[in-house]
């Protein structure tokens, strides 16, 4: 158990690091809210990655598959098989090259008692 210490979600698992010294520990200084563990080392929030935590980390998202968990591309569904990745670019292209058939509309009549 941590005890005067700061939980970190850093990948792939949280970690406890000890708290921020002073700033002029890290020169440059964090940034983004990181902390300073050690000289020259910061220690990122959630959603921030770098050696000073300036660039934003991009979006992660897993599921439970069975007992483990299994890495997602964001966007996409993980149930469907044999998903065609495209750039939606790609699917205008294709979408505009096939032919186009008028739209038919079909409406039902109430149903009449009698």
């Amino acid at each position: 158990m941590c005890t005067d210490l700061t939980l970190v979600n850093a990948h792939p698992t949280p970690h406890a690091v000890p708290p921020s010294r002073s700033p002029a520990d890290c020169q440059p200084p964090c940034q983004n809210r990181g902390s300073c563990s050690r000289p020259h080392t910061c220690v990122c929030r959630s959603g921030f990655q770098g050696a000073r935590c300036e660039e934003v980390t991009p979006e992660q998202v897993y599921i439970r598959d069975g007992g483990a968990l299994k890495w997602v591309q964001p966007g996409t569904n993980p149930f469907q098989k044999d998903q065609a990745r495209r750039r939606p670019a790609e699917r205008q292209a294709q979408d505009t090259s096939r032919p186009r058939s008028p739209h038919t509309t079909t409406t039902k009549a109430p149903l009449q008692a009698g």
